[in-house]
């Protein structure tokens, strides 16, 4: 595997637009991270792509290297290189308008961003407000007048700034050189190419082996271990980049299915084993990954040290009051309820429920005809041709952590431990994974368990059970799926060697659906009891909870299938709830980076912070006093172009010299005059006092003529 970063430096104003704005302000959005800019991972494979094509057209590459370097639709595996996010690499120092003579550069950007974000004393809008900038724009008629209705402001980000992204992939010498020239012959990115704006110049620099990581720890915990033995290993799964996950349904999972790592898993063993197209022929690969050798389970969010896990149905809130949870199997009164469709952890007596965080990504694929620069969906006459698509993911937020367990035989489980440690702990889950989603960081929490016993474990002959993943059975004599408590009561009296008795149930069924991608067709569908479906039953023996919970019943429990949780009835009849907030990711995960990198930019926005509230302070003294003096301001318009000459057109802010020689050019007399009297306070000021004095008597203006 070899690794290369991509260094982009904007020679004009840039904006990757995502589909968002804010409305009465920005008409479109330039791509952020919690207030600092950032290029999609998809814009820059797709732009390498086009580059590339442009360059094949010309006979300069081959036309068969493209697919192999940047993949297929729908390739079995994601073949290609894998592209990274753009991020903040150089800040060039005049944004911060100081003496400094040489640009900022960030080191380590992932510790640079969870420095900005654990600080008090700096907010998003104060970096949005920093590494962006407005532009406005208007569509004009054959007169030269503007169109009605068509003025339009972009978020913009600022000449100067070089963006860092990390490319990964195997590649033979002559692809790479392809991929040199992709990178050299890309010219242009984001919106606006035709009008001045997304000027870049690209840099792939050289390519160095991956280094794997050393943390040799966690197979030498096998050692002690016999290979037969039972073992379950705990782990935690950070997501790095965003997760597209779809669940049974059709919508993006509240959690991450065993199958999905599963896949994970078989993929690095293939690669590890040299495997190829005949690893169903491989005896070990056969009973880990396709005969339940290994139980891969569900993982499920972990935030503040507690692990959510879906609701069992038996909960419900009332409906006047949401404050209070209770069991319906034990409500007589009937009373008006709610359910909850929340995960929920069940501790002391209180119900915390939360949902993971997700978020919006929208995203458009050119036309075949690529002197179309936007996508036409179904307006595009030629139906034959692609014509291109704009469409959305939903997916699961970075940063979040997700927990489960892999349970197996230690010798079988020591196997994928190796395959985690040759790829550096790190696996690539979901949709689009080799560009900007799908990228985690696996963490062995806890020593292989080989005892299954637990201390000041839950004890007792009277429980309410429910699943946390669907159920799957099947009768024996028909060959026809099951939808129904007895085949699990059976199975779990015949493992806990006791009789068990059904009080009342309440179930509902999913339907399990999946894609096979080697065949490239849907997996055969089949119902199964859905997460959720809860038993309150009663044992004839004293039964620990680890009894009921360490199991995995029914089938495919290879994919996380048939994971239940056992709580004694006694603490699950009602109780408060609390709302968790869905903000911070959990504080346990440990990160190695280093702290203090980068403090030359983290201080300069520290000082950016006090100088502003300096100017803002300082303007609207000014403003006050020509109120006082009851002296007309110009118009908003005219205000906005203002703004316009003093930030430059090379991105550079000006100076009262140069934005006083532009007024004096206008030929309205009692226009200039009111102009000038009107910037004559900004003599001898900073470019930010002037920015901000600018920016305070616009929305004055605003005001005004919307009363008028």
């Amino acid at each position: 595997m070899k690794e290369w970063n991509l260094r982009i430096e904007l020679k004009s104003d840039f904006c990757t637009a995502t589909g968002e704005n804010a409305p009465g302000m920005i008409s479109s959005k330039t791509a952020l991270e919690y207030g600092i800019p950032k290029i999609p991972a998809k814009r820059i494979k797709g732009c390498l792509l086009e580059s590339g094509r442009e360059l094949a057209d010309n006979g300069m590459i081959a036309e068969g290297l493209l697919p192999r370097i940047f993949g297929c639709p729908g390739s079995l595996g994601g073949e290609g290189i894998r592209v990274g996010d753009g991020h903040l690499g150089v800040v060039p120092e005049y944004l911060f308008n100081q003496e400094k003579k040489e640009d900022f550069v960030i080191r380590d950007y992932e510790q640079f961003l969870k420095n900005v974000k654990d600080c008090p004393d700096i907010e998003e809008y104060l970096l949005e407000d920093i590494f962006t900038r407005k532009r406005t724009r208007t569509a004009l008629e054959r007169t030269g007048t503007a169109s009605a209705h068509s003025l339009r402001t972009v978020q913009v980000v600022p000449v100067g700034l070089v963006f860092c992204s990390r490319i990964e992939g195997s590649l033979s010498q002559e692809e790479e050189q392809a991929l040199l020239l992709c990178a050299k012959g890309l010219r242009h990115m984001g919106i606006g190419i035709t009008r001045g704006m997304g000027e870049v110049r690209c840099i792939l620099e050289g390519a160095v082996l991956k280094e794997t990581e050393t943390r040799k720890m966690n197979t030498a915990l096998f050692q002690t271990i016999h290979p037969e033995q039972e073992v379950s290993l705990p782990y935690e799964i950070k997501l790095k980049l965003p997760l597209i996950l779809e669940g049974n349904a059709g919508e993006v999972a509240d959690q991450i299915q065993g199958s999905a790592i599963l896949g994970a898993f078989a993929g690095m063993y293939i690669i590890r084993h040299s495997l190829g197209a005949n690893a169903h022929k491989d005896a070990d690969f056969c009973r880990i990954f396709l005969r339940d050798g290994v139980q891969f389970g569900n993982a499920f969010l972990k935030k503040d040290g507690k692990e959510y896990v879906p609701c069992p149905k038996a909960f419900a809130v009332l409906k006047d009051d949401r404050t209070v949870w209770f069991n319906t199997m034990k409500d007589e009164e009937n009373r008006r309820r709610k359910n909850i469709s929340e995960h929920i952890c069940l501790k002391d007596g209180c119900l915390y429920k939360v949902a993971p965080d997700k978020e919006i990504h929208f995203h458009h694929a050119r036309p075949a005809d690529r002197a179309i620069g936007h996508a036409q969906n179904d307006r595009a006459e030629d139906k034959k041709a692609a014509a291109g698509q704009f469409f959305q993911y939903m997916a699961l937020s970075a940063e979040q952590i997700f927990t489960g367990t892999l349970r197996g035989k230690a010798s079988d489980i020591q196997r994928l431990v190796e395959c985690l440690e040759e790829n550096g702990y790190c696996l690539m889950l979901g949709k689009s994974r080799t560009a900007e989603y799908g990228g985690c960081e696996l963490h062995i929490s806890k020593h292989p368990a080989v005892e299954q016993k637990y201390e000041n474990a839950a004890c007792g002959k009277d429980w309410l059970v429910w699943l946390i993943s669907p159920f799957v059975s099947m009768c024996q004599e028909s060959g026809l799926f099951e939808i129904e408590a007895g085949p699990l009561m059976e199975e779990m009296s015949k493992e806990l060697n006791c009789s068990i008795e059904l009080e009342h149930s309440i179930c509902s069924c999913t339907v399990l659906q999946g894609y096979n991608s080697r065949w490239r067709l849907p997996s055969a569908p089949g119902p199964a009891l859905a997460p959720g479906s809860a038993f309150h039953i009663k044992t004839e023996r004293d039964v620990e909870a680890w009894e009921i919970e360490e199991k995995r019943w029914g089938m495919m429990t290879g994919k996380g299938c048939g994971q239940v949780k056992a709580m004694p009835w006694k603490d699950c009849q009602e109780g408060r709830i609390v709302e968790e907030e869905n903000s911070n990711p959990d504080q346990t995960w440990r990160d190695d980076g280093a702290d203090g990198e980068d403090d030359g930019l983290f201080a300069a926005i520290l000082e950016y912070q006090g100088r502003r509230f300096r100017w803002e302070a300082d303007a609207g003294k000014v403003l006050n006093t020509i109120n006082k003096q009851e002296r007309e301001l110009p118009s908003s318009s005219d205000i906005t172009l203002l703004i316009q000459l003093l930030k430059g057109r090379d991105g550079k802010p000006g100076t009262y010299k140069k934005l006083k020689e532009e007024v004096e050019r206008i030929r309205g007399e009692e226009k200039k005059q009111r102009i000038l009297t009107f910037i004559k306070p900004c003599e001898g000021e900073s470019v930010e006092f002037m920015e901000r004095y600018l920016e305070a008597a616009k929305w004055k203006a605003r005001r005004e003529e919307n009363h008028e």
